[in-house]
């Protein structure tokens, strides 16, 4: 089986389904997920991503992006770093908003490596 459709047999015994739709209710737990949407920008949820942006940023069809990595351990600071970088600078950014959500994007994207045998 490919390890990548796990994660969607997690959120339901008979069906597959993403993780966004598993109905709990999750706490933000990322500081950055509960602070106050900044003055001219606008906050919106886009599946189990959070998404900032200027409120009157209108992207380009096709464009650039950069993806800031992290582990569980040190994604609070790396968010913290994103934001204060994006803000001031009218960056429009997205990011999963706890280390549940983290965990589960992790869980789909992992791949099994076979087992060393001895």
């Amino acid at each position: 089986m490919d390890k990548r459709y796990e994660v969607y047999c997690l959120v339901d015994p008979w069906f597959y389904d993403a993780p966004a739709h598993t109905g709990r209710d999750e706490s933000h737990d990322f500081e950055a997920a509960r602070r106050p949407v900044p003055d001219g920008w606008v906050r919106s949820e886009l599946g189990d991503w959070l998404v900032y942006r200027p409120d009157d940023l209108k992207l380009p069809v096709q464009g650039w992006k950069i993806h800031a990595s992290a582990r569980l351990d040190n994604a609070e600071e790396i968010l913290a770093a994103v934001w204060d970088y994006c803000v001031p600078r009218r960056i429009s950014f997205k990011f999963l908003p706890s280390k549940v959500s983290c965990s589960w994007r992790t869980r789909s994207t992992r791949t099994a490596a076979p087992a060393a045998s001895s």
